[in-house]
């Protein structure tokens, strides 16, 4: 009976360092994941801040895009004013004689209702 005694406080001796191992690994693995964990936060942190930096790039660009568009229709509108200018200035009395014809269609028109 001493013998299976002993065979048994060996077999619980190999235990006890199989359990410290399995504790080890665990430990390393928590260790390992916190790790991972932590560095996976601050990638995304940085990934964030890159997508935040590259919408306020792209809204800068559009908003820079969008006042030479409203500047180009502003110089073609004073250009359209201008040549309009021009031309009815070159001939005052076709000028003169459509104003009067617009005039009177809107008084006819007015005065039907």
């Amino acid at each position: 009976m001493k013998t299976a005694t002993r065979h048994h406080g060996v077999h619980d001796g190999a235990r006890n360092e199989g359990d410290h191992s399995v504790t080890d690994e665990l430990r390393d693995g928590v260790s390992q994941l916190r790790t991972d964990v932590a560095d996976l936060v601050e990638t995304a942190a940085g990934v964030g801040q890159a997508g935040a930096r590259a919408v306020r790039d792209t809204a800068a660009d559009a908003m820079d895009g969008v006042g030479r568009q409203i500047s180009a229709i502003k110089d073609s509108a004073v250009e359209s004013a201008a040549s309009v200018g021009k031309q009815l200035g070159s001939r005052p009395f076709t000028t003169a004689m459509i104003a009067f014809g617009a005039g009177y269609l809107f008084a006819r028109l007015s005065k039907r209702k």
